[in-house]
């Protein structure tokens, strides 16, 4: 299929527009096009299709961040029912980093040892 073939098709299914502009906005914009080699409808199309795809990237933006806040405050609602304070969130990280700097200084044969015990250990706990 030629270009010229493809390129009408996709026009097909276009819906045309119609806007009225102050003078200079037009020269503005005629402008633009004339920069980048581009005939100023298609240029405004780039111009209106890049909007629609930012905006539902704000969307989109907008949508994780409320979910994002959801999850951390049932987190944290969660947390408070299961009894942790500050305190006890302090004591994890506290906890979490100081293993962390005592395995660093480990060998991978005594880390592996280790971590076998851990997992035989958590078996045991493991809620019935």
């Amino acid at each position: 299929m030629s270009s010229s073939r493809l390129r009408n098709t996709n026009l097909d299914a276009l819906v045309p527009i119609s806007v009225r502009v102050e003078p200079d906005v037009y020269d503005y914009y005629a402008k633009e096009a004339r920069k980048r080699r581009m005939s100023m409808t298609t240029y405004l199309r780039m111009l209106l299709s890049q909007g629609m795809i930012h905006s539902k990237i704000d969307e989109f933006e907008q949508r994780t961040e409320q979910m994002l806040h959801d999850f951390e405050q049932g987190v944290s609602d969660a947390m408070q029912l299961a009894g942790f304070t500050q305190n006890t969130l302090h004591s994890i990280a506290l906890t979490e980093v100081m293993l962390r700097e005592i395995v660093s200084k480990l060998s991978e044969e005594r880390l592996q040892e280790i971590q076998t015990k851990a997992t035989a250990r958590a078996e045991q706990l493991r809620l019935r």
